[in-house]
């Protein structure tokens, strides 16, 4: 129980992404940031761009550098 409380705040900002209907290009770039994959997607979904791409890259990389060791 401990473990999962102290994963708490660290992964609640990415479970927030699961709710947004552009998950699968969020889970994308997420592949590409972590050097699994490309963010490449097919139409009709578009790459993110701009503010929206800025904040889901800063969500992503804060939990990439804060990743617990469990």
């Amino acid at each position: 129980m401990d473990e999962a409380v102290a994963l708490y705040p660290w992964f609640m900002p990415l479970r927030h992404l699961d709710v947004d209907v552009k998950l699968v290009q969020y889970i994308k770039l997420a592949n590409q940031m972590t050097g699994l994959g490309s963010e490449t997607v097919r139409r009709p979904r578009l790459t993110l761009v701009g503010e929206e791409r800025e904040r889901v890259e800063g969500i992503i990389a804060k939990a990439l550098e804060t990743r617990p060791n469990v």
